[in-house]
């Protein structure tokens, strides 16, 4: 069994440690990780797995680039993650991931919402009932039916749209293009529609404001990475009968950082 990406960054960090100076240990590694010595030797040999909580707290102590952290952090979810047992039990794919270029061609959220209908074994899929349930006209609907089936992720069957992929997500967590943007905010002003729309005892919505620090962020998105991780398993159930949105953000207040208040 290959060794996953995450190890091998490690390890890749180790030895590089190692090279610099031939006296540099294992014990010494794990120390400076913060992380137990003989579990460090258990992650390497493959005993026992990193977990999310775990990949954050050593991504606050590696010095790698904004690409080996979010590498180390998607192998991490990966071999943590239950989705992909989940929906390999369905016959769909667990996961795509889209570059930047590919999501913009699907950035709208009719595009998430009609995935999630087509999932759905009591929801009969086409341009009329995705019309009505979305609230959008048909041919805008059929636009966007037809255009997930030339992406091959939704197939029709008997006159009814079936899904052929799992969870669809940027590739990239740390990028922000145009078409992101504009997704987000469009989920946003779906979240304050809802307000008014939905009786509290049918929806969530929460936040903090809580004084911390730059260095603590990557961490904290790691956090909130698997959480929605460990929600979207949670929520998994064959008998869907209703579309959830899940919206997430951490973003800070003061504009310029040398003027936090000392």
């Amino acid at each position: 069994m290959e060794t996953p990406l995450h190890l091998k960054l490690l390890l890749k960090e180790f030895e590089r440690r190692v090279a610099k100076n031939p006296r540099y240990t294992q014990r010494a590694f794990a120390l400076s990780l913060n992380v137990d010595p003989s579990l460090l030797t258990k992650y390497f040999s493959e005993k026992r797995k990193i977990s999310p909580k775990i990949a954050a707290q050593l991504l606050d102590k590696l010095a790698f680039t904004n690409q080996e952290k979010k590498f180390f952090l998607d192998s991490v979810l990966n071999q943590n993650s239950t989705l992909k047992k989940i929906s390999l039990s369905k016959k769909i794919e667990p996961q795509v991931l889209m570059d930047a270029d590919h999501f913009e061609t699907i950035s709208e959220p009719i595009y998430s919402q009609l995935l999630e209908l087509a999932s759905m074994k009591s929801f009969k899929l086409n341009r009329t009932t995705g019309s009505r349930a979305l609230k959008i006209s048909e041919a805008q609907t059929q636009d966007a039916l037809e255009r997930l089936n030339r992406l091959g992720f939704l197939e029709l069957d008997h006159g009814h749209y079936r899904r052929t992929v799992g969870q669809i997500q940027s590739a990239n967590f740390n990028v922000s293009t145009q078409a992101l943007r504009e997704y987000q905010k469009k989920v946003l002003n779906l979240a304050i529609s809802k307000l008014d729309e939905v009786p509290i005892s049918n929806r969530h919505q929460q936040s903090m404001t809580i004084a911390s620090t730059q260095k603590k962020i990557d961490s904290a998105k790691i956090m909130i990475q698997d959480f929605i991780s460990r929600l979207t398993d949670h929520l998994y159930d064959e008998d869907a009968n209703q579309i959830y949105i899940l919206q997430a953000g951490l973003f800070p207040i003061i504009q310029d950082p040398s003027q936090e208040l000392q």
